[in-house]
């Protein structure tokens, strides 16, 4: 019996030893995307067949039979990967093995090339394999997105999408905190950008678009760098040196960056205000006149991430954006008040300050291929502070007026952000989320020594629910968000205290369903409700000074606006085309107005409205070959609003277009001609009349020594139209013009060498943008 049980014991042990036998090896793409591959093992002599799906690089089989084997990796738009060999004890290592692009994908509408690739998907499309073309090579994100086909870039930090709006960005899947983010990441390390123009539940209400930036995934161990500096001619001198370090060793990867701004610009304008009385008492008060700046920006970036193991991922980050303003204005003011005119000089200086600090961490548990959890807590710190002094000279009487102000506002913002993707069966894909957050913000304000204040407690909750499934040729979204936002206000004037309290509770929800006629011809309904909340200065009830016949305050009395968008969209080979209408109840708009005890004194303030209509009809080509590249859209829009002006109501129908396209060629290997432009008739926003815009810029770059130095020479806004140059207000008795010359047109150089060819890995992430945007 003893002889039994050792031989029993010496079987079991063999039985073990066969069964750790394993395979491994590591599958990267060629495009460095990060992919989710399948492998199937196939013993050459027998039927046995064993497969598995992973998500990370490594992979590892335990395999009890060392024979020969095949082994056949492959991934979705990738293509197949075929190997046999001959199994080893205890471990069989296949090695680094490269998946390459398939010509064609199926699922979605595709255009490919060589160089880069668009993917349409209803009215939402992806931009793949940038680099090596004039995006990807552009400079940090911020410049990239000025080339990104159907963005629009204005004032350089003005991000609009086509046919949307100003969009939310992400970077890995990440909010960004601050715009000034975007400065701090080489265009060098993006593989793909995703423009969302329909928004799902998973977004903050009022989002009207999405940019989502993927940067690239590394696997080796290395230490880098990369130093650049531009240079923009225009009016005045700007220059933007920084330096970018990276790397990765073990489980450990991070980014650090430091830039500096040196920024001068000089504009001009001019500007009328008519106030209507009656028919026998019209004020008005026309100005000339320049405005200048003199800033110094430098921005802090620095992230780790911990791979603690194959499924989970711990990252921290810190962002730190400094800024430090001189700005000067002068005008020459005509005055004419019912026939009794007046002349007089508007001199105004000023300081500000402008600075925040912003930490945040995440954790990353990828459950499975179909299963992924993210949790994402931020701090953030916002502080700016503004002195000035306005002189005024009556160039009638030469009196001379001065007045003081100072300006003080502070945030402190706690954010909390968990979503969970998950599979309950094989063809539906599900996630729920939940939001919550709290902001403490205080402001001042003194005129000529006279104080204001606020003391402001903002909470909010959200969870939402996204579902989305297939059946043949037909596929199903469906999405419910839920928000709830209290507000806490006090305002201090004169010693007296006044508190305004307010809370929203609302469900909003979005659907989509679209049919695939065959493999490039897909058709799409959608609908989704919104909500657009006033920004923190649009409720502030501070006054703030601009001179003597010019103030500007918010409104704490503001609602939201709500939006209801219908949207048609087909997806035929290269071309989509869409139409969509919106309907917005409480628009808040810009109107400027007076009140009996200063009649003619103009005060700009944010009003509701009761209720806009929009349509929008657009078409967007690509095309893409060997050295050639070609993206362009137009879209139709009528607008039609009705709100009061000179005693009765008033209708306004405008329709106005919006076209554009971006262009590349190759002369060479290594060096690329672009030129992108866009133009906009006049439209209106709100109450306001808007200008036409037309921006053209063109440049040609080249890489040398191992493409480890990139030159790039740009003309920038050739035609220095892409402000509006003017734009007309009319509410009730006022009407208020202006005429724009902006610092817009000049010449970029760009020079960059990197130190090495293997770029950051670093996911820069944040979870409380949308609420900084608020904050302003």
């Amino acid at each position: 019996m003893n002889k039994l049980y050792l031989m029993l014991f010496f079987l079991s042990l063999a039985f073990q030893a066969i069964a750790q036998n394993k395979i491994t090896g590591k599958v990267i793409a060629a495009d460095n995307e990060n992919i989710i591959y399948r492998i199937k093992v196939e013993y050459a002599d027998s039927a046995k067949v064993m497969t598995g799906s992973f998500y990370n690089p490594d992979f590892e089989i335990v395999v009890d039979t060392l024979r020969e084997v095949q082994l056949t990796i492959s991934s979705d738009g990738y293509e197949t990967y075929q190997i046999q060999k001959t199994l080893q004890s205890p471990i069989t290592d296949f090695g680094e093995i490269t998946l390459f692009k398939k010509s064609v994908q199926l699922q979605e509408v595709v255009v490919k090339a060589k160089k880069s690739e668009v993917e349409y998907d209803g009215m939402n499309y992806t931009i793949r394999n940038v680099q090596g073309t004039h995006i990807g090579d552009a400079g940090n994100l911020a410049d990239m997105l000025k080339w990104t086909p159907g963005i629009i870039v204005t004032n350089e930090s003005d991000i609009s999408v086509i046919g949307a709006g100003e969009p939310i960005i992400y970077i890995n899947d990440r909010k960004i905190k601050d715009k000034s983010e975007l400065l701090m990441i080489s265009s060098t390390d993006v593989s793909k950008i995703e423009i969302i123009k329909d928004p799902d539940a998973r977004y903050k209400n009022g989002t009207n678009a999405v940019v989502k930036i993927y940067l690239k995934k590394q696997f080796k161990d290395f230490l880098g760098a990369t130093a650049s500096n531009s240079v923009d001619i225009r009016r005045k001198v700007t220059e933007s040196p920084s330096i970018n370090l990276s790397g990765k060793s073990g489980i450990a990867s991070g980014n650090a960056s430091f830039t500096y701004r040196k920024s001068k610009q000089l504009s001009y304008d001019e500007y009328m205000t008519t106030i209507a009385h009656n028919t026998d008492n019209i004020f008005k008060n026309n100005s000339k006149g320049k405005y200048g700046t003199d800033m110094d920006t430098y921005i802090l970036f620095g992230g780790l991430n911990f791979a603690l193991s194959p499924k989970s991922i711990l990252g921290v980050q810190y962002s730190g954006f400094f800024t430090d303003v001189d700005k000067d204005a002068f005008h020459n003011a005509n005055i004419d008040n019912n026939g009794n005119t007046t002349a007089k000089t508007i001199k105004s200086t000023g300081n500000e300050n402008r600075k925040y600090h912003s930490a945040s961490a995440s954790y990353i548990w990828n459950r499975n291929e179909h299963s992924t959890l993210t949790l994402i807590t931020d701090y953030a710190y916002r502080n700016n502070e503004i002195d000035g002094e306005t002189t005024e000279v009556n160039l009638n009487t030469y009196k001379t007026y001065f007045t003081p102000t100072t300006n003080s506002t502070d945030y402190k913002i706690y954010t909390f952000n968990g979503n969970y993707s998950f599979k309950t069966g094989k063809k539906d894909n599900e996630q729920i989320g939940i939001e919550a957050g709290n902001i403490s913000n205080n402001s001042g304000s003194t005129i000529s020594e006279i104080p204001q204040g606020i003391d402001r407690t903002n909470r909010w909750m959200a969870t939402y629910g996204t579902f989305r499934r297939g059946w043949g040729k037909i596929s199903l979204s469906l999405g419910l968000r839920y928000e709830y936002d209290y507000t806490d206000t006090k305002a201090v004037e004169d010693g007296e205290s006044t508190t305004l309290k307010k809370s929203y509770s609302n469900l909003f929800p979005n659907a989509s369903i679209s049919y695939k006629h065959k493999a490039r011809e897909v058709y799409s309904i959608s609908y989704r409700k919104s909500i657009g909340r006033p920004s923190f200065s649009q409720l502030s009830p501070i006054v703030n000074y601009e001179d003597s016949l010019h103030y500007w305050t918010g409104n704490p009395s503001l609602k939201p606006s709500f939006t209801n968008i219908i949207s048609l969209t087909a997806n035929i080979n290269n071309l989509t085309l869409s139409t969509s209408y919106y309907y917005i109840t409480n628009p808040i708009v810009s109107t400027y107005a007076h009140n009996d005890a200063n009649p003619n004194i103009l005060v700009s303030k944010p009003e509701n409205i009761n209720h806009l209509q929009s349509w929008d009809i657009g078409v967007n080509y690509s095309l893409s070959m060997d050295k050639f590249s070609f993206s362009t859209y137009g879209y139709l829009t009528y607008d039609y609003i009705k709100y009061p002006y000179l005693g009765k109501e008033t209708s306004y129908k405008t329709i106005h277009t919006d076209i554009g396209g971006n262009i590349s060629y190759n002369i060479c290997r290594n060096v690329e001609l672009f030129a992108n432009t866009y133009y906009m008739s006049p439209w209106r926003d709100g109450t306001k009349k808007m200008g036409y815009t037309l921006n053209t810029s063109a440049g040609i770059s080249g890489r040398f020594f191992k493409k480890k130095l990139y030159i790039a020479v740009t003309g920038q806004d050739l035609f220095a139209k892409s402000v509006t140059p003017w734009w007309t207000n009319n509410y009730n008795d006022t009407e208020y013009w202006r005429r724009n010359r902006y610092d817009t047109r000049g010449v970029r150089f760009l020079l960059r060498y990197t130190f090495n060819t293997i770029k950051s890995p670093f996911k820069s992430r944040s979870g409380n943008d949308n609420l900084l945007r608020r904050a302003d």
